[in-house]
């Protein structure tokens, strides 16, 4: 009720009075939270000291509050955990004391600038960030302007696609290569093209910044499942 939905210790006290006719204080909602993070603990602690050894992580991070002031949640996610860790810094310090400076793992990431500086991990852009880009862009456009957006929403997706066909043994890893070839041509034709929307222009840009983290999870296609 805290955490997932948002509530305070004021509100959690009435949903136990309302909905079950528990008398619980503010404070005792607050002690039972802190109960519960004393008790996972030694399970954080596991988190942590293996999370640098992990063949791919995913992180991100999002604005928190600490007492009211601002503060990060930095989240790092694969397939067996996930890890946080509230600070009152977003930098790449926090990740680094993490995952540690030399993490030469696969980092799958939004394109946020401290995360290159993890200078011997194998970088992918984020396809979802990317995708999620594409419809403010098609929405208010018109004319050639919906062209830029939606091809590269088909390039993306035709990639994530190609994925999941090798996955299920529907196309040969000499085939992946040659496809994925191909797609890389597409978009760096795309990237060539004069756009007059300032918009379009933006995305162009990010994209063309990291133009070769895009594809990395074809390189090797469990990197995109794992």
């Amino acid at each position: 009720l805290n955490k997932t939905c948002g509530l305070s210790h004021g509100k959690v006290r009435r949903v136990f009075a309302k909905l079950f006719g528990i008398e619980l204080s503010r404070g005792g909602s607050a002690q039972v939270m802190l109960r519960a993070g004393r008790r996972c603990q030694p399970i954080y602690d596991r988190i942590v000291a293996i999370l640098p050894r992990q063949k791919a992580v995913t992180p991100d991070e999002t604005g928190w509050r600490i007492a009211g002031q601002l503060a990060w949640l930095h989240v790092f996610t694969n397939a067996l955990l996930t890890c946080y860790r509230i600070d009152r810094q977003r930098g790449f310090a926090v990740a680094a004391g993490l995952l540690g400076e030399d993490y030469a793992g696969r980092l799958v990431h939004d394109g946020w600038g401290p995360y290159d500086r993890f200078f011997h991990a194998v970088h992918q852009t984020c396809l979802g960030h990317l995708l999620r880009r594409c419809p403010p862009l098609l929405e208010p456009a018109s004319g050639a302007a919906v062209i830029f957006p939606r091809r590269i929403k088909h390039i993306l997706q035709q990639a994530l696609a190609l994925r999941d066909r090798y996955a299920v043994q529907g196309i040969s890893l000499h085939g992946l290569a040659v496809a994925r070839g191909r797609l890389e041509s597409q978009l760096d034709r795309l990237l060539t093209w004069t756009r007059a929307d300032a918009a379009n222009e933006t995305f162009a840009k990010h994209l063309t910044k990291h133009r070769r983290q895009l594809f990395t999870f074809l390189d090797d296609p469990a990197f995109g499942l794992e």
